[in-house]
């Protein structure tokens, strides 16, 4: 028997003493006890406010504009409405000596890319002789010194 086998069979005897004494603790196991048919989980963040009462929360709208969100009841300007958002420049952080040839390997291999894109000929490819299997095999038996050829579907 392989050891595969052996493992198979010994999970298999434990799952099949496992699951009965399961189901027979949950049948038959702490009478006294009834369980609730609804559980609470805390799930921390959520603390109740300082009067102590068990206010909920009103959820917040969130409404999709053309050019980003809305949220709760702001009105939107309608100058925001016409111009584009600015964007601001993050500062310069110096480079370490590692990201500095990522960048300059990028920056290599971008121009690289871009004068093959530009200067590059499509090839076509296609085939060249055909030959038969006896000469191929011919072929390949040769040294590669001689010059002689096989010419096409030649039969030797």
């Amino acid at each position: 028997m392989s050891v595969f086998t052996i493992w198979a069979i010994i999970l298999t005897g434990c799952y099949i003493v496992y699951y009965p004494v399961m189901i027979g603790l949950e049948l038959y196991g702490k009478k006294g006890q009834k369980k609730d048919g609804v559980e609470e989980f805390n799930t921390g963040g959520s603390e109740a406010p300082a009067g102590g009462d068990d206010e909920e929360e009103a959820p917040t709208d969130v409404v999709d504009t053309g050019n980003g969100y809305r949220v709760g009841d702001e009105q939107p300007d309608q100058d925001d409405d016409e111009s584009e958002p600015v964007h601001e420049e993050a500062p310069q952080v110096p480079l370490t000596p590692e990201e500095k040839q990522k960048e300059d390997f990028k920056a290599m291999k971008d121009r690289i890319e871009h004068e093959v894109n530009q200067n590059g000929e499509a090839i076509n490819p296609s085939y060249q002789q055909s030959m038969t299997t006896e000469n191929y095999l011919l072929a390949m038996q040769m040294p590669l010194n001689k010059k002689t050829r096989i010419k096409r579907n030649q039969v030797i």
